[in-house]
């Protein structure tokens, strides 16, 4: 009798083992096109033996836990390349923009240098034509206010980084937040003996994500809860507490900081990766590359321009004024051309005022051939002025093209590592097919074994009548 108690015991045990796998398959399936998830298996032991009759009888088998499938390297490699990718994206609209102001064309600054030494030229054939000389003034303020203009929109490239950075801090901040939460409902799930298989899942995912905004790098304690840094090294995220990230405003632009509870850490490059990283990599390089390489082309313009000017007369007799108007540097650390191609005027208010000879002579031109000659001339670290200029173009050019390739080579990288992660945690619903039948089948075995148990029992029990 005994006996088939343990019998009929077993049996349910089959029951039991099959339905939770045809559970945890359906679930499976369920869950196949939902982003971050990992497949899980059912894991089964033998329930332990007893003893009867001196002989050990098997009673059947226990679900010991539901596995998740994945690889440790896996995850800590989609977290450095979302972040490698994160960071060259955010990057290829700004560059894009930039290379776009730079861009060598007949309206561009490289086009404007040409008109205002050609104006030069033609006045050399004809140095006391009023119209010539107004041309002149003309040439010279369009190419000033080529260099304004083009000072204006890096602005605007460098508030529109400004404007994107800030935007990322907020959502940020949540995902913070949100990472440090969910560390403390795996530990508390975790700790009572259940599994938080969806909840790694969902933090896996935000790791990712928070990765590719700011870059950053995880470790896991034996406790399940995972501690998020930045790149040098400051924590983001330990256990169930966050540090948020403070955007400020200093002239123009935008800092960040570290609220570390009893210190605020500033951060710069060397801190940050991903898109927020890329976004001041720009800003905080590039752009101020481009711009002190146009100051010093708007500097180098200004004063051998009006260096040659003044040693000139103009139609009056008296000597060559400065042609144009560059404002110095109020900072006296900055280089001598800081701020020339914004500050960069006209100065002549008249054509009268071109000091065209060395004489007032009508037809002396030989001032003007001298400036026509500046065309010419290397007056920029070895180069003409635009030689120089098309060297800065193509350095801009070099590195959009090093963008384009980075970004490529990033995102293929991600998406083969994305690609391991889906082999080996992803839902293959043909596979999960398989199992329900398995499952299936394994439920009727055990459905047929109680009831052919449970009609000994019967049989048992009708004995004694």
């Amino acid at each position: 009798m005994a006996g088939l108690i343990s019998a009929l015991y077993i049996g349910q045990t089959g029951l039991m083992v099959s339905q939770k796998g045809l559970e945890v398959t359906g679930n499976n399936v369920t869950n196949a096109g939902t982003e971050g998830y990992s497949r899980q298996t059912l894991e089964v032991s033998a329930a332990p033996s007893l003893e009867y009759n001196g002989t050990m009888v098997g009673l059947g088998a226990t679900v010991s836990g539901i596995g998740r499938q994945g690889s440790a390297f896996v995850s800590s490699q989609l977290i450095s390349k979302s972040a490698a990718y994160g960071e060259q994206d955010a990057m290829a609209e700004p560059l894009a923009e930039i290379e776009r102001i730079l861009s060598v064309t007949d309206t561009s600054l490289a086009g404007e240098i040409d008109a205002f030494f050609e104006a030069w030229q033609s006045l050399s054939t004809d140095p006391a034509s009023t119209v010539v000389r107004q041309q002149v003034l003309q040439a010279g303020d369009a190419l000033a206010d080529q260099f304004n203009q083009m000072e204006q929109e890096l602005g605007q490239v460098e508030e529109s980084i400004n404007v994107s950075i800030e935007g990322e801090i907020g959502g940020l901040n949540q995902q913070l937040e949100q990472l440090a939460d969910l560390n403390v409902r795996i530990l508390s799930t975790e700790a009572s003996g259940q599994t938080a298989n969806g909840l790694r899942d969902e933090r896996d995912l935000l790791v990712q994500q928070i990765s590719e905004t700011i870059g950053i790098q995880t470790y896991e304690s034996s406790n399940g809860m995972i501690s998020a840094q930045l790149t040098s090294g400051l924590t983001l995220v330990e256990g169930g507490s966050a540090n948020l990230l403070e955007a400020q405003r200093v002239d123009g632009a935008v800092l960040l900081s570290l609220d570390m509870g009893s210190a605020q850490a500033s951060l710069g490059l060397e801190d940050l990766g991903g898109r927020i990283g890329g976004l001041m990599s720009v800003r905080d390089e590039t752009i101020q590359t481009v711009r002190s390489q146009l100051d010093q082309l708007a500097y180098g313009l200004a004063t051998q321009v009006n260096s040659v000017h003044g040693g000139g007369l103009d139609a009056e007799g008296n000597s060559g004024s400065d042609f144009f108007t560059v404002v110095g540097p109020t900072d006296p650390a900055a280089e001598l051309w800081s701020g020339a191609a914004a500050s960069l005027s006209l100065a002549l208010t008249s054509g009268s005022q071109i000091a065209a000879g060395a004489s007032s002579a009508t037809g002396d031109n030989t001032n003007v051939l001298a400036l026509v000659a500046l065309q010419s001339e290397n007056l920029i670290d070895g180069s003409t002025l635009n030689e120089f200029y098309s060297r800065v173009a193509a350095q801009l050019g070099l590195a959009v093209e090093q963008n384009s390739y980075d970004l490529e080579t990033s995102e293929d990288a991600l998406v083969q590592v994305q690609s391991l992660r889906d082999a080996l945690a992803g839902v293959s619903v043909d596979e999960e097919v398989l199992l329900m039948a398995q499952y299936q089948s394994g439920y009727e075995a055990a459905a047929k074994y109680v009831s052919v148990v449970a009609e000994m029992l019967d049989i048992l029990m009708g004995i004694g009548d």
